[in-house]
């Protein structure tokens, strides 16, 4: 899953076991700071890369003091252990708003035991009384389980209290050897100022991952990041759950995971923003630890 690393895609695809993509996307808080927490549907996706069924990844929340248009390009390179396949990542995702309504893309390529590139195009929109509607649609080149050739997603954007945001979201993924998931999940973020310190954002995670063949995963993450308008961004973020997914071999893979990381980022007062996210996760099977850098600009 995508989700932090799985067959999953976070907001646009499938991810690596660690990383970005409909995953790596970062906004800012009420002071106008750079809340690029995780990562958007880009890291997202890589996360899902690296453990094939079921990952968190939190994803960037939006700034609350308006909309945010950015271009965020990365790379990243995860070393597998026990003979498993080292992981490449480099992607770019973008958000660009007109008015009340935006527009999303989010590029992947990824290099493993099955090398595969990854495209998905959105439209969003805000809706009175309702929130912002986010619905996504995407593909793959030829690889048979490791990003879907299928993406669909939908998802709500919602502010029911002050500093306070929410993504209620669902997700189906198909892939070429014919499985299928859908993935119900839930992002939320609580800005809270600090005052001369910035502001610290806090995040959690939670999916659900129901397979065609009635396997189930899940997954649950939460991490805090503070962040200020100009200048040093300091974080760290945990996860874990349970992946269940057939393997490229027919094999029935079922095992718990977790890990964690630090991130660390540096935004100038131009908007752009500079950031590294270390990561380091483990199953049953093997343990996948790396990092991702990535270059924000705003548009």
């Amino acid at each position: 899953m995508t989700q932090l690393f799985r067959y999953i895609c976070l907001a646009a695809g499938a991810g690596l076991a660690i990383a970005p993509s409909a995953a790596l996307a970062s906004g800012s808080g009420s002071d106008s700071t750079s809340a690029s927490v995780a990562s958007s549907s880009a890291e997202a996706n890589s996360a899902a890369v690296q453990f094939p069924s079921a990952a968190p990844v939190l994803l960037p929340m939006p700034p609350l003091s308006g909309l945010e248009s950015h271009m965020t390009a990365y790379s990243g390179f995860y070393q597998a252990s026990d003979g498993y396949a080292d992981r490449f990542v480099t992607g770019l995702f973008t958000d660009l708003y007109q008015g009340d309504t935006g527009f999303h893309s989010d590029v992947l390529y990824v290099d493993r035991e099955q090398n595969a590139g990854y495209a998905a195009f959105g439209v969003s929109h805000g809706v009175l009384g309702l929130g912002r509607v986010k619905l996504m649609a995407g593909t793959s080149t030829g690889n048979q389980n490791i990003l879907p050739n299928l993406y669909l997603s939908g998802e709500l954007e919602l502010q029911p209290l002050k500093g306070l945001i929410a993504r209620p979201s669902v997700t189906y993924r198909h892939f070429r050897d014919g499985g299928s998931q859908v993935a119900p999940s839930l992002q939320v973020a609580q800005y809270i100022s600090a005052g001369s310190a910035g502001t610290f954002v806090a995040q959690a995670d939670a999916s659900a991952f129901f397979t065609k063949n009635g396997k189930t995963g899940w997954s649950l993450g939460g991490g805090i990041t503070n962040v200020r308008s100009n200048g040093l961004r300091l974080g760290i973020a945990a996860h874990g759950g349970y992946m269940a997914y057939d393997s490229v071999l027919g094999t029935d893979v079922r095992s718990k995971f977790y890990g964690g990381g630090p991130n660390i980022g540096y935004r100038f007062h131009s908007g752009y923003e500079i950031f590294i996210r270390g990561d380091i996760t483990t199953n049953k099977y093997y343990t996948v630890s790396g990092a991702l850098v990535g270059l924000k600009i705003p548009l």
